[in-house]
């Protein structure tokens, strides 16, 4: 039986004979969005027929806008992409679970909970089955800008990106994801007021009085001994508290004759922020006058695996959880405070970073010294600029001579700086517990 021209459906309609089938359709591209039926298979397969025949033909009385095409009901599917040379395909939520498996350690289960939940929700973003090299920085912008809505800090979303970046740095790594650009990268960009009132209110530098109340020797001594040590090495890397608690004996070796210190994620229980961190600077020439050298080889001679042995993970600041508490309160024993702006042991970062500036030392070479990312494809492609050689002692010459990290002088008295490093802990007053059911004396023990 030939199948009806659409002018016989048309009579049959307007002898009030046959089946109508509402449609609706999309008012700008005049997509077909809906087919109503009754729901049996019957009125279903008529429903089907009907569009077929319908469908054959152009039908510019029914497009809702003039000379609007009257498109297919389904819309054929896209071709699908071809897989990269040299890159596995894996799918996004299959690449987050095994790299979420090597985080796996003895890191904060706060940190942890925070990377995972970054990660996950980017790949539920695009697809727990999309293949991952799919994956595009429009993706990754979509993402940020969808969990910017729900009211998070530029700060917030920084560190999201930063794990993101991770994640994508390690799928490089393991084959998952193309080489070359890290569609995770220079995603957060803070505009000119969020970055002056960051300025403002946030740590700042401490001013050259300050430094001498805090590290006159007198006041050193009121610190136990590991925190004497961390709060020096602070003054002279501008390291983060983090990178400082978790330093391993192991990380301290000779480089090109320069004893240097490596910043890594390699080490047990280790981390570092991103891929900038990881870094092996010069050891500053006071650290070593005030005998930071001989106390690696007494641990080391003692079978210790830490410079900081009695150091533990905290939920904030990682493995320096407890010297970022013990420099807060020395700053508070110490008088020390400003009207606007935090301190705290951050502000030794801005001192470090603000007292290479005063003394010439390049911008590049600040960076890569304090674990800062570089800016512009040439430095974020090719790498480190400066060896440790070039990073205590300068590069160039003659009138092209820059500044190294040797510049870096406090005013402070190293042999009576030395000797406070060698008194005895302070003697605290006798903590007087008062034990509660749930609680247990110990748990209020300061981790320092």
């Amino acid at each position: 039986m030939p199948k009806p021209s659409i002018e016989d459906i048309v009579a049959t309609l307007v002898r009030g004979e046959g089946k109508r089938f509402e449609l609706e359709r999309d008012p700008l591209s005049g997509m077909v969005t809906k087919l109503k039926t009754d729901g049996t298979v019957a009125d279903n397969a008529a429903a089907l027929e009907a569009m077929k025949i319908v469908f054959a033909v152009p039908l510019p009385q029914f497009t809702p806008n003039a000379g609007a095409p009257v498109a297919a009901p389904i819309a054929p599917p896209l071709p699908a992409k071809a897989t990269p040379p040299g890159v596995k395909p894996v799918a996004a939520g299959e690449a987050a679970r095994l790299y979420l498996r090597t985080l796996a350690q003895p890191v904060p289960l706060k940190t942890i909970s925070q990377k995972a939940a970054a990660v996950n929700g980017f790949v539920k973003s695009v697809g727990l089955k999309t293949m991952l090299h799919d994956a595009m920085r429009t993706d990754v912008a979509q993402w940020l800008d969808s969990v910017r809505m729900a009211g998070l800090t530029t700060s917030t979303l920084e560190n999201k990106a930063a794990y993101l970046k991770a994640f994508f740095l390690w799928a490089q790594g393991a084959g998952y994801y193309p080489q070359g650009d890290n569609p995770a990268a220079r995603q957060i960009q803070r505009g000119k007021n969020e970055k002056r009132h960051r300025r403002k209110f946030g740590f700042r530098a401490l001013e050259p009085d300050q430094l001498a109340t805090l590290y006159a020797p007198s006041a050193l001594m009121g610190l136990n001994e590991q925190s004497r040590w961390g709060a020096l090495i602070g003054l002279y890397t501008g390291a983060r508290v983090s990178e400082i608690g978790q330093l391993a004996l192991s990380d301290f070796r000779e480089e090109e004759g320069v004893w240097s210190v490596s910043i890594t994620d390699d080490g047990l229980g280790q981390s570092v922020k991103n891929e900038a961190s990881r870094r092996i600077i010069p050891v500053h020439p006071d650290l070593i006058t005030l005998g930071l050298r001989t106390r690696v080889e007494v641990l080391q001679a003692a079978g210790k695996k830490q410079l900081f042995p009695r150091a533990k993970a905290g939920s904030v600041n990682g493995m320096g959880n407890w010297l970022s508490k013990a420099y807060s309160r020395h700053l508070q024993e110490c008088g020390v405070s400003i009207d606007v702006g935090k301190l705290g042991f951050h502000s030794l970062r801005k001192t470090v970073i603000q007292s290479l500036k005063d003394g010439g030392v390049r911008e590049e070479a600040r960076k890569e010294y304090v674990g800062h990312e570089q800016e512009g494809e040439h430095h974020s492609t090719y790498g480190k600029l400066f060896s440790p050689f070039k990073l205590l002692n300068g590069v160039g010459t003659g009138e092209h001579q820059t500044e190294g990290i040797r510049v870096l002088s406090y005013g402070l008295d190293l042999d009576a700086t030395r000797a406070a490093l060698e008194a005895p802990p302070p003697k605290r007053a006798k903590r007087v517990f008062r034990r509660v059911r749930g609680i247990h004396p110990a748990a209020n023990r300061d981790p320092s």
